[in-house]
């Protein structure tokens, strides 16, 4: 038969009634019944909340609420009855047909559904059902039974229920009056392309994902799947919403990250994305669009699936001062880590197995995020015997089995200053032209790296005679030299000065004086010179007598004078 030669029986109007009515957007808009909740849980006593909406033209008759399902079903809300427990969410509403169930109990666990019927001569139809609401009350684990649901009209309901469909929203004709034009078998042929389960089936998008978790690195699947007829048009995944949402994947174009499950299926478009990470955590929905003239227009989307991508911690790392530091005031430890989710993370610090008190973390950034780091530090005073200390950072996140921990040795941190003590041998004063050894001891420094050289009276010499490196059983070294000396008369009361520059430090020194026991004479003086005899005869004590008695006759004659003159 020719595309254009009528269906036998269905006139033209019959015809353009039909095209308008499968065409989404073209005529009345098309009759939904929403039921978004796929599962609720509750505690006993609670207010249960159960969501149904309508949209669209829909035939005259009442909404329902149902528990259960098949012959046995149990009418739990209808608008007409007492029903003590339940309420309207919005009264009087014809679109929000939301209900609260007060005082909730064990037994009222089970599967709710919410059914709009068409009203009849007799008693009403049932025209379209919910999904059902799975519904949990403290805890109660529920056996789910689905039944599914048919439809019997006869051809008399079929026209009332075509009729209702077909008019306008103003119309005054009598429901059960056929629209004019209109023959039997068009309306007949019109409520099976409406009704659930009659003729050609529903359009379907299924995305029945509400929450997935994952770890980062994992492969993510999202599923979403098609049933009924759709109208011609690609469909495409997006995270989350609104004029930012970000396209995940599409049919054409490349996403090397994301692959179909099942390649060239035109029902199922479940998708998987390689190797998440944090960024990759929000809201994915699965999109339908109808192909259009110009750009594609988006025809159905999914309810969304909420993802989050757990991210385990990166390798700590420990950092010191950025020199080395001596025994004393505290100095100051960090220890790092980034790309984890969720936020909550534990750092301990711990010495040599020790917990330590008083670090201080910090995660960032505060506000939310995708991912996190974390900056944690603590102040720990050196000891000289650090030189086998460890530092432990730690740290526990929901995404690790074990915690994390790496080391950092105290001893890249510390420097311990040489003690330094020069001897000699013999101890002066020494005799003439003997000779005499000078001994330098650097005790107890840390890091290893030093030299020591020797100086007299300030100008430097040569380096004496070194010992090799001892290592203590603290883990310092000691480091010794020797330097020999002939004791000759241009060295007396020379110092001889030991200088240790340690690990790239200002040099520090110790000094010994050289002594001569019996001072020589200073050189070109003659024992036996005039200046000699001078020195020996004022040394002499028959000088000092006579002169004593000089001075004793002299007084004698000025007083004899005085007294002579007064007489």
């Amino acid at each position: 038969m020719a595309l254009l030669t009528p269906v036998s029986g269905l006139s033209l109007p019959c015809l353009v009634l039909l095209l308008l009515l499968e065409i989404p957007g073209a005529g009345a808009q098309e009759f939904q019944l929403l039921q978004p909740q796929d599962a609720v849980s509750v505690s006993a006593g609670e207010t249960l909340t159960l969501i149904c909406s309508v949209s669209g033209f829909g035939p005259r008759g009442p909404v329902k609420w149902f528990k259960g399902s098949g012959s046995g079903r149990q009418l739990v809300y209808d608008q007409r009855g007492s029903f003590p427990r339940v309420t309207r969410a919005v009264n009087g509403s014809d679109t929000d047909f939301t209900i609260r169930i007060s005082d909730t109990r064990p037994e009222d666990a089970g599967i709710y559904r919410c059914v709009k019927f068409l009203k009849g001569s007799g008693a009403d139809e049932e025209i379209r059902s919910g999904a059902g609401t799975v519904v949990s009350v403290s805890g109660e684990d529920l056996i789910l039974n689905l039944t599914l649901l048919s439809i019997s009209l006869d051809n008399g309901e079929l026209a009332k229920a075509a009729v209702l469909k077909g008019r306008p929203s103003d119309n005054k004709m009598a429901p059960s009056t056929p629209v004019s034009g209109l023959s039997l078998p068009c309306l007949v042929l019109l409520l099976l392309l409406e009704i659930p389960g009659a003729g050609a089936q529903e359009f379907q998008l299924l995305q029945p994902q509400d929450a997935v978790s994952v770890s980062a690195g994992e492969t993510l699947t999202l599923n979403c799947s098609l049933t009924g007829l759709a109208p011609v048009g690609p469909v495409k995944w997006f995270k989350d919403s609104g004029s930012g949402r970000q396209l995940v994947y599409d049919q054409k174009g490349s996403f090397p990250r994301v692959t179909r499950a099942v390649n060239g299926s035109s029902t199922d478009f479940t998708i998987r994305i390689s190797d998440t990470r944090p960024e990759d955590t929000g809201i994915y929905h699965c999109v339908k669009f109808m192909k259009g003239s110009g750009a594609d227009e988006e025809f159905r989307s999914g309810a969304g699936t909420v993802v989050f991508v757990s991210g385990k911690p990166s390798a700590p790392s420990v950092s010191g001062p950025h020199s080395r530091a001596e025994p004393g005031p505290p100095v100051t430890f960090t220890c790092t880590s980034g790309g984890f989710a969720p936020r909550d993370i534990a750092v301990t610090w711990l010495k040599n197995g020790a917990k330590l008190p008083d670090s201080q973390t910090r995660v960032l950034p505060a506000h939310k995020s995708v991912s996190y780091s974390v900056s944690s530090t603590v102040g720990v005073s050196l000891t000289a015997g650090d030189t086998r200390s460890q530092l432990t950072c730690q740290m526990e996140h929901s995404t690790l089995p074990a915690p994390l921990r790496t080391t950092y040795n105290l001893s890249d941190a510390l420097r311990v200053p040489p003690r330094l003590r020069v001897g000699t041998a013999p101890a002066a004063p020494v005799a003439l032209n003997e000779s005499v050894t000078f001994t330098c001891h650097a005790e107890g420094f840390y890091p290893k790296d030093a030299s020591l050289t020797w100086l007299e009276n300030g100008n430097e010499m040569d380096l004496g005679k070194p010992s090799s490196l001892a290592e203590n059983p603290d883990g310092t070294y000691t480091l010794q030299s020797s330097l020999e000396v002939n004791a000759t008369e241009q060295r007396n009361q020379s110092a001889f000065t030991c200088r240790v520059v340690h690990d790239s430090q200002l040099p520090v020194g110790a000094s010994a004086m050289l002594r001569l026991s019996q001072p020589p004479p200073e050189p070109g003086k003659d024992p036996t010179s005039c200046d000699a005899a001078g020195q020996s005869l004022f040394s002499s004590p028959a000088l000092w007598i006579g002169l004593f008695l000089e001075k004793v006759l002299t007084a004698a004659f000025l007083l004899f004078l005085f007294l002579r003159s007064k007489a």
